[in-house]
């Protein structure tokens, strides 16, 4: 205890003694000893003070990195940084960080430091925001906790300012809520300009104000920055994080937070956008003389479109069960109507039907409200053209000698069943290309697709396809082929064939002939992804129902443009890095993992989560 005595600047190491009597020096020392503790957690407490707690009312788009250096630390347990440090890609990754250190050497000749030492900055919590700050104007905000990284801001500070004077900026500062707030003032035209047009200027001296500004402040091992002084204002005002008025009070926000958010784990990032909000704000701001914004913005009720209220989520990395997760809540008002309503799903137990093979890059499947689509657009363009209009106009297509009459309601899409699944498939084709002389990015080079649309009654559209191109011809080949009718088409071009058929009630249409023709041929339970252990391992992360399902196989969909870039094909447009210095695929095919993901409806919108479980 003498020691704290010693180390109080006021006593000299004298105080506790100059006090006779025991039980007053211990009230000293009991009393010193609570406020230093009252003191430590008033600090932790304002450490503590979220970014969205001094943010005014109204954000229209957050991203937040909640802790910078857990972050850090998570993804050290990621795949990719695993690969970056794999020996595999040891001279791929020397020629990368060859470039970065001399990107890095320019800048430290620059501005002192180099990237090593910028990237140090952010060590807690960094929030972007874009605002309508208490003077109604858009502003942006940046708040960034950089810890004990003062010197490496403060030089990184200095360079700003000599950017600034480059621009002729005028530096000033004042006090703002106890803190000083140092503000560029950056003049909008070059003095020659401004000599030029001095009498416009003069003319317009009511428009004055209109030179761009930039404020920043340092308090409490935040850095804030803002391209408006009312926003700042706005950030200190709340800086405590006990204002009543901020936007951690929003309850779409809130409840996004609630709903994203794993129970003891820190999440990466979490986000928010508020689309529509900001679309009319801006409207309202920007496009006072434009007659065609203001007209949209009309339009916005009819549309559905605000009803929308909000968008958001949270990705969490190395956690108990997966490489990553990442959940979005969609906020909408309900009823949904309007153009949203044309994405409305229905629920049901979905699953791959067993002639998808187990081989695919990709299987996704959407269970489509049709219906609710078909009068949400007839609604909204009844509600532009009058009533009764969208069925004349059906109507009328059915009746045009030169369209393809029939009915598209009762005809199409009345027999639809809603179930879209789209697949695609590893094309061994690119290890062609990138064995050529001369291998280029070829559009066709995509992939092997096929796409398949559910219909009530398949006898009943297989006779439509036929009137149809009974009537008006087929530019193609229409040939049996496993008690199926294929309708085949060639590009010359390419020399692929795409084309399509009906199958067990699914209208499928494919990219490519050769995959259309598997599925035809049929799969059996050790060929069928539904039956593949890889898929198992997906959807048991599945709910019993779910509106919308994806499976999608890293290694396969990467394989293409990785085989690609080690051909050298990328090398014409980044001629710094030699590609044919990439490890052969399969020595880091393993840092690929499948992933899934789903949706589901939710009490205020649609819950969509994608996720990509640890290997077992």
């Amino acid at each position: 205890m003498p020691e704290l005595a010693q180390n109080c600047p006021y006593t000299n190491g004298e105080l506790l003694v100059m006090f006779p009597g025991k039980r007053l020096s211990t009230l000293l020392i009991a009393t010193l000893a609570a406020t230093l503790f009252l003191s430590s957690l008033t600090l932790q407490a304002a450490d503590k003070v979220q970014g969205v707690r001094r943010l005014p009312p109204k954000v229209y788009a957050l991203l937040t990195i909640p802790d910078v250096k857990n972050m850090k630390e998570r993804s050290k347990k990621s795949p990719m940084l695993k690969l970056w440090n794999d020996p595999e890609l040891a001279e791929f990754k020397d020629q990368i960080m060859s470039e970065v250190m001399n990107i890095s050497d320019k800048i430290n000749e620059h501005i002192g430091i180099g990237i090593k030492e910028i990237l140090k900055i952010p060590q807690g919590e960094i929030s972007i925001a874009f605002i309508e700050d208490s003077e109604g104007q858009l502003a942006g905000v940046s708040m960034i906790d950089y810890g004990d990284q003062e010197d490496n801001l403060f030089t990184l500070l200095d360079a700003l300012k000599l950017g600034m004077d480059a621009l002729n900026a005028e530096q000033s500062s004042n006090e703002i809520e106890g803190t000083e707030v140092t503000d560029f003032k950056i003049p909008s035209k070059d003095e020659e300009e401004e000599e030029e047009e001095e009498e416009e200027e003069e003319e317009e001296e009511e428009s004055a104000g209109k030179e761009k500004h930039l404020y920043y402040f340092t308090k409490d091992t935040f850095f804030v920055i803002s391209n408006k002084e009312s926003a700042i204002k706005d950030v200190l005002a709340r800086w405590d994080g006990t204002h009543e008025e901020t936007f951690a009070n929003n309850e779409n926000y809130k409840y996004i937070v609630q709903r994203t958010a794993e129970k003891d784990n820190t999440p990466s990032i979490v986000w928010y956008m508020n689309p529509i909000n900001l679309t009319q704000k801006m409207i309202q701001k920007y496009g006072q003389g434009n007659f065609q914004a203001q007209m949209a913005l009309g339009f916005f009720p009819s549309l559905g479109l605000n009803k929308l209220r909000a968008v958001g989520g949270s990705l969490f990395e190395s956690t108990e069960d997966f490489e990553n997760i990442s959940r979005t809540v969609i906020c909408i008002d309900k009823p949904v109507t309007g153009f949203p309503a044309i994405f409305t799903c229905n629920t049901s137990h979905q699953a791959p039907p067993k002639w998808v093979p187990k081989n695919v890059a990709s299987y996704n499947a959407v269970n489509w409200n049709v219906e609710a689509a078909y009068n949400s657009i007839e609604t909204m363009v009844d509600s532009i053209q009058g009533k009764g209009f969208f069925s004349l106009m059906i109507n009328k297509l059915q009746n045009d000698e030169n369209g393809p009459q029939i009915h598209i309601k009762n005809d199409i899409i009345d027999q639809l069943t809603g179930e879209i699944q789209i697949v695609s498939a590893y094309d061994p084709s690119v290890e062609k290309e990138a064995e050529a002389e001369e291998p280029s990015l070829n559009p066709n080079m995509g992939g092997k697709v096929l796409f398949s649309v559910g219909f009530k009654d398949g006898k009943a559209i297989g006779d439509l396809i036929k009137n149809v191109i009974k009537t008006k011809g087929f530019p193609g080949e229409v040939r049996e082929f496993q008690g199926a009718t294929l309708y085949e088409m060639k590009d010359e071009t390419s020399g692929i064939s795409s084309g399509f058929t009906l199958h067990q009630g699914q209208f499928i249409f494919t990219s490519h002939i050769p995959m259309l023709e598997d599925v035809l041929r049929g799969t059996n339970g050790d060929n069928s992804l539904v039956d593949s252990e890889e898929y198992k391992a997906i959807s048991a992360h599945f709910p019993r129902e779910t509106s919308i399902i994806s499976y999608q196989k890293q290694e396969d969909q990467i394989k293409m443009m990785y085989t690609l870039a080690k051909s050298g094909v990328l090398s014409q447009f980044i001629p710094q890095l030699d590609f044919t210095s990439l490890p052969d695929f399969d020595l880091i095919k393993k840092y690929f993992s499948t992933t899934g993901s789903y949706a589901i409806p939710d009490e205020r919108g649609a819950l969509l989560v994608s996720f990509t479980p640890l290997k077992k």
